[in-house]
């Protein structure tokens, strides 16, 4: 499976005239960039210092792109979990906000925060309550 994937990036990165796979071969244009990360979200790996609007197209492409991008910020965090509420389980210390607006879209999220908001807490408790 992660050969197939890594495979999938090689290609993507190929196609996209990006050659090699290495840090310095995706270090070209933010466009480039953009592009690898919208085809895999995996190839956000091989890119230094992502710029944001390339660790926003990661995020939006799998919530599973957060998990390499180091100390995203909240509007990256908020991203990702609107994307999927499990990128929470991904992101060190978040934010309230984004701790409500993972609860607020599945109360599961609350066990992949390691100490929850007052707030949050609350409602993942409440929307478990409607829901069951």
């Amino acid at each position: 499976m992660k050969k197939s994937i890594f495979m999938s990036v090689v290609a993507g990165l190929v196609v996209l005239g990006l050659g090699e796979v290495s840090a310095a071969s995706v270090s070209n244009s933010n466009e480039k960039q953009i592009a690898a990360v919208q085809q895999n979200y995996y190839a956000i790996q091989k890119i230094d210092n992502p710029s944001k609007e390339v660790q926003l197209a990661a995020v939006k492409q799998s919530f599973h792109a957060i998990q390499y991008i180091k100390n995203p910020g909240m509007d990256i965090q908020l991203a990702a979990v609107e994307n999927d509420a499990r990128a929470i389980k991904f992101i060190a210390n978040p934010d309230p906000d984004v701790q409500i607006a993972a609860v607020t879209q599945s109360y599961h999220a609350i066990k992949y925060i390691e100490n929850p908001d007052r707030e949050a807490a609350r409602i993942a408790y409440v929307n478990f309550m409607r829901d069951n």
